[in-house]
């Protein structure tokens, strides 16, 4: 039994960095690369934004909400709608780290279960808290996070009319 709970626990240590290096990276790593665009400077050259108004409308395309100032509305769904153009675009070019991400989060829930299986029938302690811990972590970088920005883009355009 105390070596399922090594190798348990050495999945659950390994599953975060798997999942961040599988399917956060891409949204939490600036989106210009070598050879892509630089999104906030094309959208502020096209619609002639200041810096702080380009915080703005920054703002409210990540939170997936309109912008007050109605004249930063359709920057802002030009944003949005050019931001998930980009991640579709990401995606497609990327379907074998999706795959990858997959099974990832199939692990990362067999852990989870593993952990709740462990607290009820053999009240592990410390060492289940940690593996919840961990697996949720990459439950939600795998699942939650890239949902919830794909979600936010999509609010944020259709509230400034895009």
């Amino acid at each position: 039994m105390p070596l399922v709970l090594v190798f348990l626990l050495l999945v659950a240590l390994v599953l975060p960095l798997l999942a961040w290096s599988l399917a956060g990276r891409r949204f939490w790593a600036d989106l210009r690369g070598p050879g892509t665009r630089d999104l906030r400077a094309e959208v502020v050259a096209r619609h002639g934004l200041s810096g702080a108004e380009a915080d703005t409308v920054q703002t409210a395309v990540t939170r997936g909400r309109p912008v007050d100032d109605a004249r930063l509305r359709p920057a802002a769904a030009d944003w949005a709608g050019t931001t998930l153009t980009v991640l579709d675009g990401q995606h497609a070019a990327h379907a074998g780290r999706d795959r990858a991400a997959s099974v990832v989060l199939g692990l990362a829930g067999l852990c989870l279960l593993a952990a709740v299986v462990l607290a009820v029938v053999l009240d592990a302690g410390a060492v289940v808290h940690l593996l919840v811990l961990l697996a949720a972590g990459a439950v939600a970088n795998l699942a939650l996070l890239p949902a919830t920005v794909r979600r936010n883009l999509r609010r944020a355009r259709a509230a400034n009319g895009g």
